[in-house]
């Protein structure tokens, strides 16, 4: 049987010290309402227990950070700016699209990067992944040198919620054009999710009422929703294939 693969953290890529480290949920900080709410927007079902399954792996102190909001983890830009021109198809379609035709959830992994909101001067340092042995890396503030992540574990809708909360608890953190460029496109993403609420969803029949009867059984858990039909869906990878991997970066 093959061995589970190493725990390791994402920012720091230590796993010295397996007890310092914490599987953290994206979305911990997004009540179960709102979570429901989105569902419907999104055409997913189960979300709750599909939300649980988007996890990352931290040591200790950089959970805090997280959960203080500290930092957030973003779709890279390129992903984000894709989201919403499938978004505004929709719009201007008059038709709302299941949320697996916009960031199909088979793709072997999604890229996303760290956006600092209250680190200060604070440096990330990251061992070497190829020689542990090696001096390790550092990426000074604002980290823009700092290569983006490659995870299999998180999808991008639950990454945007989850750093669209951390914006907002941080407002004053919006004082580079780097995260004034995110911030903008997650509120369009969010703008758009919440004009495409009112539109009926690709492929599925009127629901009638059945929005709310959605929330209620998922929250209950006494039935499930008939899901929307799903299409095949063709999007271009981001990278090269790999888990929760970054490149080797020089300081």
């Amino acid at each position: 049987m093959a061995a589970p693969p190493k725990r390791t953290c994402l920012i720091t890529n230590e796993s010295s010290v397996p007890k310092a480290l914490v599987d953290r949920c994206i979305v911990d900080c997004i009540s179960r309402e709102e979570l429901i709410r989105l569902s419907d927007v999104w055409g997913m079902e189960n979300v709750v227990e599909q939300s649980l399954e988007n996890k990352v792996t931290l040591r200790a102190d950089w959970d805090i950070m997280l959960r203080e909001n500290c930092w957030t983890l973003v779709p890279i830009r390129s992903r984000l700016s894709d989201i919403v021109a499938k978004l505004l198809t929709c719009k201007k379609k008059g038709e709302n699209r299941p949320w697996d035709q916009i960031c199909p959830p088979k793709k072997l992994f999604y890229k996303f990067e760290l956006l600092p909101l209250s680190l200060g001067t604070l440096s990330i340092i990251r061992l070497n992944e190829e020689n542990a042995a090696s001096p390790p890396n550092i990426f000074p503030p604002p980290y823009t040198n700092l290569p983006a992540f490659t995870l299999t574990c998180l999808h991008p809708y639950f990454a945007i919620v989850a750093a669209w909360d951390a914006f907002n608890r941080n407002k004053e953190s919006l004082d580079t054009n780097r995260s004034n460029m995110t911030y903008s496109l997650l509120r369009t993403i969010m703008e758009l999710w919440r004009e495409l609420s009112d539109l009926p969803m690709e492929g599925a029949e009127s629901k009638g009422d059945g929005s709310t009867a959605q929330g209620e059984q998922t929250i209950a858990s006494e039935a499930s929703v008939e899901s929307a039909k799903k299409r095949k869906a063709s999007d271009e990878l981001d990278g090269p294939s790999t888990r929760s991997k970054v490149a080797k970066s020089s300081p």
